[in-house]
């Protein structure tokens, strides 16, 4: 359930970085969020009481679904408006 949390902060950072101009912003915009939200998620869940490697975990997984998300938005928009 708690696998569910980067999850999701990851797509809604992804949408929400493709309001912005520019690369860069957008890929900062989803590292920074990933970078609150897998720590976050790691310790909400107790997981790091187990392992420091879900702290990795749970930061990829909000990065991947961020970039994810935000390169299929920009496809499809680029697929709309050509």
């Amino acid at each position: 359930m708690y696998e569910l949390i980067p999850i999701f902060a990851g797509l809604v950072a992804g949408a929400a970085a493709t309001r912005l101009t520019g690369r860069g912003a957008a890929l900062a915009v989803i590292a920074g969020t990933a970078l609150v939200v897998g720590p976050l998620a790691a310790a909400i869940s107790g997981e790091l009481a187990e392992s420091w490697a879900f702290l990795l975990w749970d930061t990829a997984q909000a990065f991947v679904a961020g970039v994810a998300t935000y390169v299929a938005i920009m496809r499809l928009a680029s697929r709309q408006s050509g």
